[in-house]
């Protein structure tokens, strides 16, 4: 139940670390083209892998809950008001509860791909994982807590941030450096753009009161719901594999605040 929190906390973290970030960006980019166009879509290519995994994530899902979909693009094209749209997927309009499926698919998969870059493509952090012996510096995998066909039961006595599961590909040791820094790049663009827009959870206005009136009205039933916290406390295990994985986002999100924000303070202060 804790690890849920703290992964609950990691999420809402890295959402609001995101948004500042990429405003902070805006600004950095407007100021150095002076071009609004221009600095909309420098940030759009810069996000542009988290981009598609998001509207893969919505085409996947919907394709899973059989929803109709009407248009999908990945080309980005300037809208009204010089807003960029860097991609779309379009469906048809069903029950809230798919719509609402569909909106925020892109969380689930957005972590699901950064568990697939954490563990088979970023190489070993020097600093976290130089004491592989004392396993005091990075998360072991609790296992036996796993469902055994999540794929991560597989990684036993092995870890999540220090791990030897990296594809033959990436173990070029003369390349150690690219592969950090392309691995890196991908876990900040997929976690800024794993979230939901407000579009993509309209559904939720109709979703949210119909679940809180079956509650209710289980609650008044008599209905205990003592097994969802025993289901949380059974995922233990995979909570704390995710905080793990959510630890280089966030720390990615918070060292690029305070490097935009101290260059906006050097800035301000030759302005002055």
């Amino acid at each position: 139940m804790a690890s849920f929190l703290i992964v609950t906390v990691l999420l809402f973290g890295i959402y609001f670390l995101s948004y500042k970030t990429n405003q902070l960006l805006l600004r950095l980019f407007f100021l150095t083209t002076h071009n609004l166009p221009l600095t909309t879509a420098f940030l759009s290519l810069l996000l542009y892998p988290g981009v598609v995994i998001h509207e893969l994530s919505h085409l996947l899902m919907a394709v899973i809950l059989f929803v109709p979909v009407k248009s999908m693009t990945l080309v980005p094209k300037i809208l009204e008001g010089n807003k960029l749209q860097a991609g779309s997927v379009t469906i048809e309009k069903v029950d809230p509860v798919r719509r609402t499926l569909v909106g925020i698919a892109p969380l689930f998969v957005g972590i699901a791909v950064l568990w697939l870059i954490t563990v088979y493509m970023l190489p070993d952090i020097p600093f976290l994982c130089h004491s592989r012996e004392s396993g005091n510096l990075y998360y072991q995998i609790d296992s036996g807590s796993l469902p055994h066909s999540a794929g991560l039961s597989g990684m036993t006595s092995n870890t999540i941030l220090c791990n030897n599961h990296q594809l033959a590909f990436f173990r070029n040791t003369g390349y150690q450096i690219p592969y950090t820094i392309l691995s890196l790049y991908l876990i900040f663009s997929i976690s800024s753009t794993m979230y939901s827009s407000k579009k993509d959870l309209n559904a939720l206005l109709i979703t949210i009161p119909l679940l809180l009136i079956v509650i209710t009205i289980a609650y008044i039933l008599g209905f205990q719901f003592q097994w969802i916290v025993q289901i949380l406390n059974q995922l233990e295990g995979l909570f704390q594999n995710i905080t793990a994985i959510l630890i280089i986002p966030v720390t990615i999100q918070i060292i690029l605040f305070i490097l935009l924000k101290t260059v906006f303070s050097i800035l301000k202060r030759q302005s002055s």
